[in-house]
C-alpha cells in the first residue's frame, strides 16, 4: 500500500466527503459523521480498497461505489432495503457489514454477484427471512437479533463454505429437516434466544445438536409448550419433547391357527 493511503475523517460532524482527500486513498474512514447521500462521491477513488460509512445518516445503500472495493462497512445507518442492482459492480468485496440498520427485504439477486464476499453481517435489522441468492463463498454469516421466522433450505444449501453461523435472537420456533445437512464445514452456530417449541419439530435440531461438533449452540431453551417451557432443551428425552411417538399400542391379532394351537395346548395340560 502507497504511503498516504489511509484516511481517517472521523466524528468531524462531515456533511460531504472534504474535497482534500486524495484520489489515491486505498483506505478511507468517514466514520461517525452526519452524512445523507454518498452517490457516486466515491467513484473517482478508483483504488479504494476499503471504505467506512458506519455511524451516519444514509436511508440507502449508496450508488456508485467504485468496483475496487474489498471491503465495506455501514453498520449503524438508517438503509431500509437492498435493490438487485444495489452491489451489482461490487464483484470484489470479501466483507460487507450492515448491521443495525433498518433493513426489511433484500431483492433477489442483489448478492448474487458478490462471488467473493466471505463475511456477511446483517445483525440487528428488520429481516423476516434469509437473504434470497446468498454467494456460496460465504465463510461467515451473522443475521441475529432480526425477525426471521423460518430457515429458507435453497438459501441455506448453496452455503458450502460456511464455517460460522448466527442466527441468535430471532423467531425461529423450529429447524427444517435437512437444514445443515449440507453445511459439513460448519464449525459454530450460535441458536440461543429463538422461539423454541419443543415438540416434534425440533427433533430434526435436537438429534443434529447431540452429534459430536465443536463450539456448536447447547443453550437453548423452550419457550413451548407451557410444560416445558424454560427447560433447556438438550436436556429433555425424545419421549419428552414428542411422546406420540412412542404411544402407538399394538394389539395382537389371533389368528385361527393359533387359536388351534393354544387349544391343543391347553388340552395336553389338561391330560397331563
Amino acid at each position: 500500500m502507497a504511503p498516504g493511503a489511509l484516511v481517517l475523517c472521523e466524528s468531524l460532524g462531515l456533511h460531504t466527503l472534504p474535497r482534500s482527500v486524495p484520489l489515491s486513498t486505498a483506505v478511507l474512514s468517514v466514520a461517525r459523521n452526519r452524512l445523507c447521500n454518498v452517490d457516486n462521491v466515491f467513484q473517482p477513488y478508483s483504488g479504494l480498497q476499503e471504505l467506512s460509512l458506519s455511524h451516519n445518516q444514509l436511508v440507502r445503500f449508496p450508488r456508485g461505489l467504485p468496483s475496487s472495493l474489498e471491503t465495506l462497512q455501514l453498520q449503524e445507518n438508517q438503509i431500509t432495503y437492498i435493490t438487485a442492482g444495489s452491489l451489482r459492480q461490487l464483484g470484489n468485496l470479501t466483507r460487507l457489514d450492515l448491521e443495525d440498520n433498518r433493513i426489511r427485504a433484500i431483492q433477489p439477486g442483489a448478492l448474487q454477484g458478490l462471488t467473493r464476499l466471505r463475511m456477511l453481517t446483517l445483525k440487528g435489522n428488520r429481516l423476516s427471512r434469509l437473504p434470497p441468492n446468498l454467494p456460496p463463498s460465504l465463510i461467515h454469516l451473522d443475521v441475529s437479533a432480526n425477525c426471521i421466522s423460518t430457515l429458507d433450505l435453497s438459501s441455506l444449501g448453496a452455503l458450502v463454505n460456511l464455517q460460522v453461523l448466527k442466527i441468535n435472537s430471532n423467531c425461529l420456533r423450529s429447524i427444517p429437516e435437512r437444514a445443515f445437512d449440507g453445511l459439513s464445514r460448519l464449525r459454530s452456530v450460535e441458536l440461543a434466544n429463538n422461539q423454541w417449541v419443543c415438540e416434534c419439530d425440533i427433533l430434526y435440531l435436537y438429534r443434529w445438536l447431540l452429534t459430536d461438533r465443536l463450539r456448536m449452540a447447547t443453550d437453548l431453551v423452550c419457550t413451548a409448550p407451557l410444560h416445558l417451557a424454560q427447560k433447556l432443551l438438550l436436556t429433555l428425552s425424545v419421549m419428552a419433547i414428542c411422546p406420540k411417538l412412542f404411544n402407538t399400542k399394538v394389539k395382537k391379532k389371533i389368528f385361527p391357527c393359533d387359536f388351534f394351537c393354544l387349544q391343543n395346548h391347553l388340552h395336553l395340560q389338561t391330560l397331563q
